[in-house]
């Protein structure tokens, strides 16, 4: 099979970067523009939906990073 492809799992110390809220805020635009323009309903309805996933959840993060800066971890 001269064509194939080998896959492997990322190195051990491979860091990923998590997406924050403003980029969360900016794909549930972005989705939102799209459903806009979009001719094919079914789909235009769809990234809608999904615009509104991802603004609810930059919301559900904010508040959390908000609630981890209020925590303190209890003193012994």
């Amino acid at each position: 099979m001269p064509d194939e492809k080998k896959y492997s799992l990322p190195p051990e110390d491979d860091t990923r970067v998590w997406p924050d809220a403003s980029f969360l805020r900016q794909k549930a635009r972005r989705c939102v523009e799209l459903s806009r323009e979009c001719p094919h309903e079914v789909t235009a309805r769809a990234l809608e939906n999904l615009g509104v996933e991802l603004l609810e959840k930059a919301i559900e993060l904010e508040l959390l990073q908000e609630q981890l800066k209020l925590w303190r971890p209890p003193e012994n």
